[in-house]
């Protein structure tokens, strides 16, 4: 699950830090671990990531459902199959069958 930040991301004081942390735009995070020179992040990205993989633009449109028009997708992911799929995950956590 990779992120693309496309502004500077202000974190504040994040992994209990004393100094404020802001991390420049361009900057890629791994949404699994989300971290920074090795300062941990919040696993929340902003609204103005660009999600790079699937994994990521799933977590996006969870993040924010109702804002899925202002979300920003890397090159090669296709919107529809992956609302598609995050219609069906929500409708049937779990998987239809469970």
């Amino acid at each position: 699950m990779l992120f693309r930040l496309t502004q500077d991301w202000p974190v504040g004081s994040a992994g209990g830090t004393r100094r404020d942390i802001t991390v420049p735009t361009g900057v890629q995070i791994d949404g699994t671990d989300p971290q920074w020179q090795g300062t941990p992040l919040p696993s929340m990205m902003p609204i103005t990531a660009i999600a790079m993989d699937e994994e990521a633009a799933l977590a996006l449109m969870e993040w924010y459902p109702e804002h899925w028009h202002w979300l920003h997708f890397g090159p090669g992911l296709h919107i529809d199959p992956i609302k598609a799929r995050a219609a069906y995950e929500k409708r049937f956590p779990g998987g239809a069958g469970k």
